[in-house]
């Protein structure tokens, strides 16, 4: 799959599978050059020859690969941790976000700016609808449940 990406690359600036996407940002108010979508960052990484992207688990493996070959945002998360209502909304600033890879680290998404959210902890799961991912699926290593969200 990797390999396929470097050898046919896609033109990220006049895609319409990425230029659509692009415009979806603007709509909202999020600069997709300042706050690069997580599928954008992923598709331009993959395009390099000889790239390799971490392995965190299985589940985010798949979700990777399908956003990859279907040139989308995919995005998931741990059910068990994340409760049993999400919502992709507003945010009213007062929400914790852990970025992956920075567990110690809270940020506060900034009023207004689209989040998706576990609404039992307020945790966000995603910041600027799909730009920075947070711990989510990958803080358990072992999903005993997972959803993926496709466009």
């Amino acid at each position: 799959m990797l390999s396929q990406a470097s050898l046919h690359p896609i033109d990220l600036k006049t895609d319409p599978r990425i230029t659509d996407w692009d415009e979806a940002y603007r709509q909202f108010g999020s600069n997709f050059n300042k706050f690069i979508p997580a599928h954008r960052n992923l598709l331009k990484r993959v395009q390099k020859p000889g790239t390799s992207i971490p392995f965190i688990n299985k589940v985010v493996a798949i979700m990777n690969i399908n956003s990859i070959r279907d040139v989308i945002p995919v995005r998931g998360d741990d059910l068990t941790s994340a409760g049993t209502l999400l919502e992709l909304r507003y945010s009213n600033g007062n929400e914790r976000f852990t970025p992956i890879g920075l567990p110690e680290t809270i940020e506060n998404p900034d009023v207004g700016e689209v989040i998706y959210v576990a609404v039992d902890s307020g945790e966000v799961m995603c910041r600027r609808w799909n730009w920075r991912n947070g711990l989510g699926l990958t803080q358990n290593h072992t999903p005993s449940g997972a959803i993926h969200e496709l466009p």
